[in-house]
């Protein structure tokens, strides 16, 4: 027999768990940290950023926006890239896709 199944209730025991392990981190001394890095403005990114960074807050984890102008080229993404990757609160980059040609 097929079963049901509900995506909220699991939605939020992820989102439970994330908040407990990101109060661990704290309490260690290490604020968790999420960099998003967005070229231009398609109303799909925004509206997604938006979530993100409503998730983030409740979860407790520090998100930030780096929103680069859709003409940037390849060099000044890496160049941003590599510096968040070397920065020590940041635990995770986030790259909004499809990136311009």
């Amino acid at each position: 027999m097929a079963q049901i199944l509900y995506g909220k209730p699991v939605a939020q025991e992820i989102r439970q768990e994330t908040a407990a392990a990101a109060s661990e981190h704290r309490k260690a001394g290490r604020s968790p940290g999420l960099a998003i890095v967005r070229l231009g403005e398609r109303n799909d990114d925004l509206a997604y950023e938006q979530r993100v960074l409503k998730n983030c807050g409740e979860a407790g984890i520090e998100a930030v926006v780096h929103a680069m102008p859709q003409t940037a080229e390849t060099p000044e993404v890496i160049d941003l890239l590599e510096d968040l990757n070397h920065r020590e609160e940041v635990n995770g980059i986030l790259v909004f896709r499809p990136l311009p040609s």
